[in-house]
């Protein structure tokens, strides 16, 4: 479109980084200079533009030579336009806070004093690598659950309920996650714990909700209160 030429093929376009108006360059300095984590899609309805979609996204890759951590995927039927890739940006990150509410879901079901009696002041993970080991595949936690709650649902069921099906859910934890860097960025050192308690004598109900510190064997009280 006359838009698309307007912001690409003039001096100094952000596009320049993508070799669109400038087809002699061999280096790309925009691609360099980028020191986060990269995900690309590729469409192959544009392949008669950019060539292959897989060398195209090989290309973009090897540029990213300071880039910590790549992943590329090539998406068929796509196209490159503008509401395609919001659609895909909103889509991408409905489904990362599917899978990071099925993280918080599992390490609820973890404190449940009915399942887990033992931990009603202990931690949900005794560290880091438990935490690694359900966030890597929340759903296995949550299917105790539902095998306890004598529902017996299928993967595809549990994972309906949270807006996802097998294929995305195993993408997520095989490709589109870097776990290296998410283990670099947890943390369990906190003593701070919040219980919640509900107790029911007759027909009178009381729940509490408690702030707790931790220390050594000991366990402090920083803030109470009856709801």
């Amino acid at each position: 479109s006359a838009a698309t030429f307007f912001d690409c093929y003039h001096k100094g376009s952000i596009t320049g980084s993508f070799n669109i108006s400038r087809t002699d360059r061999k280096e790309f300095p925009e691609l360099a200079s980028v020191r986060v984590p990269v995900l690309l899609a590729v469409g192959t309805v544009e392949e008669y533009y950019v060539g292959s979609a897989q060398g195209f996204m090989q290309g973009i890759a090897e540029c990213l030579e300071n880039c910590p951590s790549f992943t590329g995927a090539v998406v068929e039927g796509a196209t490159c336009g503008q509401q395609e890739v919001a659609g895909l940006k909103t889509a991408l990150k409905q489904v990362v806070s599917n899978y990071a509410r099925m993280i918080t879901d599992a390490r609820e079901i973890l404190r449940n004093p009915i399942l887990n009696p033992q931990r009603l002041l202990a931690k949900a993970f005794k560290n880091a690598q438990a935490f690694m080991a359900v966030a890597k595949d929340p759903l296995k936690q949550i299917a105790i659950l539902d095998a306890l709650g004598g529902q017996g649902s299928t993967d595809e069921i549990m994972l309906a309920r949270y807006g996802m099906t097998v294929p995305i859910y195993t993408m997520m934890k095989e490709q589109l996650i870097d776990w290296s860097l998410v283990q670099q960025m947890v943390d369990t050192k906190t003593q701070l714990y919040r219980l919640r308690a509900q107790a029911t004598v007759g027909n009178i109900s009381r729940r509490i909700m408690a702030v707790l510190k931790r220390d050594g064997a000991k366990v402090h009280t920083l803030y109470y209160r009856e709801e």
